[in-house]
């Protein structure tokens, strides 16, 4: 019996080792595993932090990228504003140097336009002022009547004609023209430099803005029609025709209501009558052109021009003109249309 209870109990022992090293192993698996799970789970953080550091590094990357091509894109940009601002102010500086020289060009002209004037002024009150008013030997003979007859040349126009030919009257209106006048000039129909030769030439024949007032190569002086037609530029500076405008106002006018106009076979006094603005019409338009008044023209014809100026003029200054009466038309560039013109008419009362 006591055999039976020692052999049990020795078999006891031995399944509760058995056991116990099972469980050791199992232990040991488990801690192995364990082990093995730690170590896969610390590769991982590593991978991960190495991950997120390319990851940095990349957007690091980038954003230097983007950085530098935007201060590269902005360096452009100031280059191409710089070149721009260079450029402006280089046009800029052209435009004001144009501007002077062009300023200083027409003072010029002006001013050589007036000398010109002053120069045949004097030699016109020279001769109109001769104590013995004895008429020169040399008393030129450039124009003729139908009949092939020379027509008087008036005593102060004499000695002009001999400076410059194409002399054909000579005008004065206060507060529009200089103190003296102005000459006018006239080119014959059939000179091949046009009838609006003057419009850049002064009365010497030099190249000239301002030009010179001239008569309609159509009008005859000697044997006036109807109307004569004398042009000039609108100079801002004043010159030729430049304050011919003044007469827009009806105040102006009130105090200037007449004005001188000299043929060098004529003298004359003209009352203004009619002040309008038109404009260069086209060739075929059926309208009423006033540049075409150069004339004798019908009564009906005379009497429709009159109805289409009344109906045009500023004010009413009360002048009426009858057919057979004598007029002049002074005509100017105006800026409020395109091809505008501004245009005073005067009646001849003696």
């Amino acid at each position: 019996m006591a055999d039976k209870v020692f052999v049990e109990s020795g078999r006891n022992n031995r399944n509760t080792q058995t056991r116990a090293t099972a469980n050791s192993g199992v232990n040991r698996a488990g801690a192995r595993t364990a082990a093995g799970s730690g170590a896969g789970t610390g590769r991982s953080s590593d991978d991960r932090r190495l991950e997120r550091d390319r990851e940095d590094e990349k957007s690091t990357a980038a954003k230097k990228a983007i950085d530098e091509e935007v201060e590269a894109n902005a360096r452009k940009l100031l280059k191409r504003k710089e070149l721009i601002r260079k450029i402006v102010i280089a046009s800029l500086a052209v435009i004001v140097l144009v501007s002077i020289a062009f300023m200083v060009k027409t003072a010029l002209d002006t001013k050589s336009a007036d000398i010109s004037a002053e120069m045949l002024s004097k030699v016109k009150e020279r001769e109109n002022n001769n104590p013995d008013g004895t008429p020169a030997d040399d008393q030129p003979e450039i124009h003729y009547t139908e009949e092939g007859e020379p027509k008087e040349v008036l005593p102060e126009y004499k000695d002009l004609l001999n400076i410059n030919k194409n002399l054909i009257g000579w005008i004065k209106i206060a507060d529009i023209l200089p103190e003296e006048g102005l000459p006018v000039m006239q080119l014959p129909a059939d000179n091949p430099n046009g009838n609006t030769w003057y419009l850049e030439h002064d009365i010497s024949g030099k190249e000239n803005k301002n030009g010179t007032l001239f008569m309609d190569n159509r009008c005859d002086a000697m044997k006036p029609g109807m109307n004569l037609i004398i042009y000039g530029h609108h100079m801002r500076s004043g010159a030729m025709f430049g304050n011919l405008e003044k007469y827009d106002s009806e105040d102006f006018w009130s105090k200037h209501k007449a004005f001188t106009f000299d043929t060098i076979y004529d003298h004359g006094t003209y009352q203004v009558m009619y002040v309008f603005r038109t404009a260069v019409k086209k060739q075929g338009d059926i309208t009423y052109k006033y540049y075409d008044f150069t004339g004798d023209v019908t009564p009906s014809e005379f009497e429709s021009y009159m109805n289409e100026m009344a109906e045009m003029s500023l004010y009413d200054t009360g002048v009426t003109a009858s057919y057979g009466d004598h007029l002049i038309m002074l005509s100017t560039c105006d800026y409020e249309e395109a091809n505008g013109r501004f245009v005073v008419v005067g009646k001849k009362i003696r």
